[in-house]
C-alpha cells in the first residue's frame, strides 16, 4: 500500500475538502481501510474509485483528483478531465511500476460534462441516483465489435452492493428484453457514494460473432448484486433504453 499512503500523506499535508481518489481496491476493506489507519486531515472528504473503468467528479468546487501510475484513465473518461489542472506529481521511488501520483484541481462539472447527450434524460432510479446522459462513438456496429459506452450519473444516496448494467437486448421475438450481449461493472463501490456527485462508468459490451444484422436496443439499469433487485424508475420500467445498436454485415 506504499502509494496510497504516499498519496494520502499529501492529503493530509495540503488537502481540503473533496478528494477523488483512484486506486484498485476501492471496495471498504481496502484502500478505505487504508485511509481510516493514516488520513488524519479532518478537512479531507474521500470519494473512491477505479480510474481503468469508472471517474468520480466530485459536486462540491476546487475538488481533488488523485490518481495513481496503476490505474491510467482509458481515452473514453479523459475528456470530462479536460479542464483539470495538474498542481502536483508525487514521483514515487524510480522502481515503482504505478509511478507517478498525479494530483489534480478538477474543473466545475457542467463544463467537464458539456458534450453528454442528454435527449429524454435525466431519469431518476429509486432514491438512489439519477442517469444524467451518455457518450457512444458510434451505433454502427459489426458481429463480434467490441462498443465501448460511458454513462454519467448524479449519485443520491449511497446503494451498497450495487452494480450497473448495459444490455443490447433483442425484443423480436417475444417482445421482452433478451440480452444479446452483457457489460456489469461499477468502479466506485455504492456504500462510498455520497449525494451531488457525478459518476462516469465505461461500459465495454461485446457483440455475439453471430448476431443477426438489424437495430437493437442499448438499454441500462441498476441493481445490487446479493438479492439481484434491480432499481425502477417512476413509471415501473427496471432498465433505460438510451438508444439503438445498428449490426451492419460483414461482407
Amino acid at each position: 500500500e506504499a502509494t496510497m499512503v504516499t498519496a494520502l500523506g499529501w492529503l493530509n499535508e495540503h488537502g481540503a475538502g473533496a478528494a477523488a481518489v483512484s486506486t484498485i481496491t476501492p471496495d471498504r476493506y481496502h484502500t478505505p481501510a487504508v485511509a481510516l489507519l493514516t488520513l488524519r486531515n479532518p478537512a479531507v472528504r474521500p470519494r473512491w474509485f477505479d480510474g481503468r473503468e469508472s471517474l468520480i467528479l466530485p459536486g462540491e468546487a476546487n475538488s481533488l483528483l488523485v490518481v495513481p501510475g496503476f490505474t491510467p484513465i482509458p481515452a473514453e473518461l479523459r475528456p470530462y478531465l479536460a479542464g483539470a489542472t495538474l498542481i502536483d506529481e508525487l514521483p514515487m521511488r524510480p522502481n515503482d511500476l504505478d509511478r507517478p501520483v498525479r494530483i489534480d484541481r478538477l474543473a466545475e462539472n457542467d463544463v467537464a460534462l458539456a458534450g453528454l447527450e442528454t435527449a429524454g434524460l435525466p431519469v431518476r432510479f429509486d432514491d438512489y441516483v439519477e442517469l444524467i446522459g451518455y457518450t457512444l462513438p458510434t451505433a454502427a456496429a459489426r458481429p463480434g465489435d467490441t462498443l465501448r459506452l460511458v454513462t454519467a450519473w448524479r449519485l443520491l444516496r449511497p446503494l451498497p452492493d450495487a452494480s450497473i448494467f448495459a444490455h443490447v437486448v433483442n425484443t423480436a421475438t417475444s417482445g421482452a428484453a433478451e440480452p444479446l450481449a452483457v457489460a456489469d461493472s461499477l468502479g466506485a463501490p455504492g456504500e462510498s457514494w455520497v449525494a451531488g456527485d457525478v459518476l462516469l462508468q465505461l461500459h465495454t459490451i461485446t457483440l455475439p460473432d453471430d448476431i443477426a444484422t438489424g437495430e437493437y436496443p442499448l438499454a441500462v439499469g441498476v441493481y445490487t448484486r446479493g438479492d439481484r433487485r434491480r432499481l425502477v424508475v417512476n413509471d415501473g420500467r427496471d432498465m433505460v433504453e438510451l438508444t439503438h445498436i445498428v449490426v451492419e454485415d460483414n461482407e
